[in-house]
């Protein structure tokens, strides 16, 4: 697992790498957003990222775009956690999250109706 940068060579596993593989092939919609994020090839999104993220309530390829640049940009700050994200939005509450990590005072109104799913109150 060295190798294959798995393991780095202090031994360290990544962040939550136990909990992504020991859940028998089922796993939180973050993990396919992720996935799909960084895909070079920009993978077929799975219907559970779509309702989940907000990718569904877009009208526009625009708007797409704008979900996966806050996205990708949250992804990469630190302290941001992929578990945090699931579990917020799980409450309905994904651009709060967000939020903590990104300004997104000019794109709020967009982005609160865009990340809106079935969880938010």
């Amino acid at each position: 697992m060295e190798q294959k940068g798995v393991i780095t060579d202090r031994g360290v596993l990544p962040r939550h790498f136990e909990h992504v593989v020991g859940n028998r092939g089922r796993h939180e919609s973050v993990w396919d957003l992720k996935q799909h994020l960084y895909s070079e090839r920009k993978i077929e999104m799975t219907p559970s990222v779509k309702a989940d993220y907000g990718y569904a309530n877009c009208r526009l390829e625009s708007e797409e775009r704008l979900l996966t640049a806050v996205y990708m940009a949250a992804f990469f700050r630190e302290g941001f956690d992929e578990m945090e994200l699931h579990a917020h939005c799980l409450q309905g509450h994904t651009l709060e999250y967000v939020e903590q990590f990104e300004n997104l005072t000019k794109e709020r109104t967009k982005l609160k109706r865009l990340m809106k799913n079935s969880h938010s109150a």
